[in-house]
């Protein structure tokens, strides 16, 4: 690995990304040999992630509070939309489609990395630090992340999540909750029962 290396992190192979400071992304293959370069714009790296199917490695900066997806098959990187801040804890769920990020703030935010839609926050905490990776456990469909001094479990399953929003509201949806919570253009219906 260069000299130049900010952040390291295993590929799915064997082989290692190194991120040197400016975001360029160094793959070395399993035997220590350059396969690939790719340029991000994370400066500064201080969280990475790479997804369970090897396509996705995510890289935070701490630079300019920014958070770039990198796909690996092509070499195209992708910021995520929206004012973040500095991500300090990341993971993806088991096909790499969702991206959850405790912030260093301790909001927790979750990002579709196919839609590439503005993250929403799922969790207001109050502070996260850099720690390990996030990990997702098949069985709840849930991706665990630290922030707020806790451990969190964030339902990446959307029946869960009316569920939940059942259980609190105790009715069902009104037709302004309907239009801000649920996706698309469908006429608002019970869910609850």
């Amino acid at each position: 690995v260069s000299a130049d290396a900010w952040w390291v992190h295993p590929t799915a192979d064997g082989g290692l990304y190194a991120i040197d400071r400016n975001g360029a992304v160094v793959t070395h293959d399993s035997r220590g040999e350059i396969i690939g370069v790719a340029v991000t714009g994370a400066h500064e790296a201080n969280a990475a992630a790479l997804d369970p199917t090897g396509r996705w490695l995510a890289i935070a900066g701490i630079e300019r509070g920014e958070v770039y997806v990198l796909d690996t098959v092509t070499g195209e990187s992708t910021l995520v939309p929206g004012r973040l801040g500095i991500a300090s804890v990341m993971g993806f769920n088991a096909d790499g489609s969702m991206l959850g990020m405790a912030m260093s703030d301790g909001a927790v935010v979750v990002y579709d990395v196919e839609a590439r839609s503005v993250p929403v926050e799922v969790w207001n905490g109050t502070g996260a630090s850099d720690s390990e990776p996030g990990w997702y456990d098949e069985e709840t469909r849930s991706l665990w992340l630290s922030s707020s001094g806790s451990l969190l479990r964030i339902s990446l399953d959307p029946v869960s999540w009316v569920e939940t929003a059942c259980a609190v509201v105790g009715r069902g949806f009104t037709q302004d909750e309907w239009d801000r919570f649920v996706p698309g253009d469908e006429p608002v219906r019970s869910v609850c029962t």
